[in-house]
Order: structure tokens, then sequence, then C-alpha cells
């Protein structure tokens, strides 16, 4: 957390953001991660976001693998384009209420917004929760920009 107590990273971070959340996520080992090609016809990306208190991160990657087993098929087609798991590491002193964050990139609109409202794929999910999670879309700002 040496970082995240710089004055200067502090002070720059001010003028990026109005609140900041200083955590570090680690890829959730044993998760079902995977990066798909995207349609070549479609440039447009969406992102799904979840993040959540999880009872254990054993159990929610167990949640969440059978919940993506039989709904990957369905997501693929509506134009899911890959799917990770994080859990957060905490910091030193901080207390150990596991948490977990889920990014799903999709390069079709209607098609994630068709999944996520599909109870019959998303209801299990709430399963991994200790309690409710928060979710958010987001959109690929409009114009050129230089990716990294």
């Amino acid at each position: 957390m040496d970082f995240f107590s710089n004055e200067q990273v502090i002070q720059l971070g001010g003028k990026l953001f109005s609140t900041r959340d200083a955590s570090l996520w680690m890829p959730a080992r044993g998760s079902s991660t995977y990066h798909l090609p995207a349609p070549k016809a479609n440039a447009e990306r969406y992102v799904g976001i979840v993040r959540g208190p999880v009872k254990s991160p054993e159990h929610a990657l167990a949640v969440f693998a059978a919940v993506d087993t039989k709904a990957q098929r369905v997501a693929r087609r509506r134009g899911l384009v890959s799917h990770e798991l994080f859990i957060k590491l905490n910091a030193p002193g901080e207390p150990a209420q596991p948490e977990l964050l889920g990014l799903d990139v999709w390069s079709d609109f209607a098609g994630m917004t068709e999944h996520y409202a599909d109870h019959s794929h998303m209801a299990g999910l709430s399963e991994a929760f200790a309690s409710q999670p928060q979710a958010s879309v987001w959109e690929q700002a409009s114009g050129h920009w230089s990716e990294w």
C-alpha cells in the first residue's frame, strides 16, 4: 500500500477521480477466465462490473463456475467477449472481509442487457455474495483513443 500512500499519487489521483478506493486485486485462481475473439464487424465494447463481499472466495468461485458453465454458450451468442474474476487483497490491518470483482466485456449492448436481465442465467450468482453486490455497465467512449 506504499503506492497509494504516496503524497504525489494522492494529489494526482484527486485530479482524476472524485472518490478513491485504494485497493489491490489479484486474479481469482481457479476461476474460469476467458478472452474470446470479438466479431470483426462489431467494434463496440461494453463492460459489465459486479463487486461485492463474498461468503468465501472458494464458494464464490464455485457458484460463478456453475452459472458460467450453463450460460456460456448463450452469453457468447449475445456478444460476450471476455470474463474475469478478481479477489481483493486486504491491506495490513484491514478487516478480512473477502470481496469479489467480476469484469465482463461485451460487443453488443442489447445482448448484454438481455443476458443480465435473464434470471434463468443470473439468479444463481446471488448465492456467491454475502450481501447485495454493486453492479454497473460502462460504455466505451466515442472517438479515437489510444488504449494501453
